[in-house]
């Protein structure tokens, strides 16, 4: 099904999947460059909040891909505990440094040598003992740490590291996409999926009004538009399309699901995306017979049936419901 909607359109690929991609990276150019002359400044803490789906991971990719020629390292998602940080850290060094690290040479004395840039996602996630190693680290080494993380980070950082929140000079906010960027942002991704002209202009304009300006928000919504423009076959997609995303209908949407689906999508509206593996360990709490296979067969079905989004973090796949599925079904809750 999803060949035959890429078809329709004339498009080679699905031009809204949430996997990063850096050609397509739009707008946050003072916030770009804040960074930057940050690292160049050698500040030890730098911090980047933003709400969910506002682009923070994206951001720390592309500094990733700026910063490559010097000593650095991204981390996806804080590890549980010292050691492993330790590790990861220690991992990432070149490989002369780790064969001076058999003969004796600490973390320390290793991450004096260079300037050394570690950049941590997630960052709302790390336990305190994590967040005051890195405080030790900052202070004793030449490492700088970039830190990002959801708005109520700063706020735990205040309340329960204040000597380490002090020591940051440099804070980045994300906010949500201008109109102009939203509209660039759609654009390029369909450019490099093969064809520019899939929605008009208003639609356009109504896709950055109904997803506040957040890139996540752009791209669910810009991938629901072009699947309810298939069912209808409209092409180009025009705003009536957009507008019937923001009051779908129980017919529309076939939310008279079976009860397998209607679980996945509770949990998932309750719990925010998941990989295969943590749905297959919920349904199977529910199921004692069921198996792998069948639930990547039953994501699967969802997927295309414009029920469920995929995208790809890592090297995981996770799922998330898509945005007027989470709407309808979040109303069908509190009737």
């Amino acid at each position: 099904m999803v060949s035959d909607i890429l078809k329709f359109y004339g498009l080679r690929e699905n031009p809204f999947s949430l996997g990063v991609d850096l050609s397509s990276f739009v707008n946050y150019q003072t916030e770009r460059a804040k960074i930057i002359n940050a690292i160049e400044n050698k500040e030890k803490i730098i911090l980047i909040l933003g709400p969910t789906g506002s682009g923070k991971t994206t951001l720390l990719l592309w500094l990733y891909s700026q910063i490559k020629y010097k000593n650095s390292v991204y981390i996806a998602r804080p590890p549980k505990s010292i050691s492993k940080l330790y590790s990861i850290i220690h991992n990432s060094l070149p490989i002369v440094d780790r064969i001076k690290f058999l003969f004796g040479y600490d973390i320390f004395k290793l991450l004096n040598r260079n300037m050394y840039v570690i950049i941590i996602d997630e960052a709302t996630f790390m336990s305190d003992d994590i967040v005051e190693w890195i405080k030790i680290l900052a202070d004793q080494t030449k490492a700088i740490f970039i830190l990002a993380g959801l708005p109520e980070f700063e706020e735990k950082l205040i309340k329960r590291h204040r000597t380490l929140y002090e020591r940051v000079l440099t804070k980045v906010y994300l906010r949500s996409l201008n109109k102009d960027a939203a509209i660039e942002l759609i654009k390029k991704r369909l450019q490099k999926a093969g064809n520019t002209e899939v929605f008009t202009e208003d639609a356009l304009e109504e896709i950055y009004k109904l997803s506040g300006g957040f890139p996540r928000n752009i791209l669910k919504i810009s991938y629901e538009a072009i699947l309810l423009g298939y069912e209808l076959k409209i092409r180009p997609i025009n705003k009536e399309v957009i507008d019937r995303l923001k009051q779908p209908s129980q017919k529309r949407l076939g939310l008279n699901l079976p009860e397998k689906q209607k679980i996945v999508i509770e949990y998932l509206t309750k719990n925010g995306a998941r990989s295969s593996k943590e749905i297959y360990n919920y349904l199977k709490e529910i199921y004692n017979n069921i198996t792998i296979h069948s639930v990547s067969v039953l994501l699967k079905r969802m997927v295309n049936s414009g029920y469920l989004i995929r995208s790809k973090k890592g090297n995981i796949y996770i799922y998330d419901v898509s945005p007027s599925v989470k709407n309808l079904f979040i109303k069908e809750l509190q009737e």
